[in-house]
């Protein structure tokens, strides 16, 4: 599972930064518009490398990072698939990239603090 880089936009539904850290607790599908994902064409032996990875993912505009996760809700965990899936019985997403090199992942958040966030 590849995590792409988070960026901060206005308008995403439950996915928020607030003083109490990340808000979403994935009771519920999340929004296309909080978490979504990307396939990056390929095999299992498509990247060998950390070399091969950054190059993979920055070739990815995070504006194509677009696709609604999955729902897979018969089965936990959810069955291999090649996409991101939020597991109605678990309350989680997980990825099993199956026949692609690898899934990205993308969480959009609002900063609510109204000030920069602190690590």
């Amino acid at each position: 599972m590849v995590m792409a880089a988070v960026c901060f936009a206005p308008g995403a539904q439950g996915a928020s930064v607030s003083v109490n850290g990340y808000t979403n607790d994935f009771n519920a599908l999340p929004a296309a518009a909080d978490w979504s994902y990307f396939n990056i064409t390929g095999a299992k032996d498509t990247i060998n490398t950390i070399a091969d990875m950054d190059a993979a993912v920055q070739a990815v505009p995070a504006a194509s990072i677009v696709t609604q996760v999955t729902s897979d809700t018969t089965i936990n965990p959810p069955a291999a698939n090649a996409s991101g899936t939020w597991s109605g019985l678990g309350f989680f997403l997980e990825t099993r990239p199956t026949g692609n090199a690898a899934t990205l992942l993308m969480c959009t958040l609002v900063n609510n603090i109204g000030s920069p966030p602190a690590a």
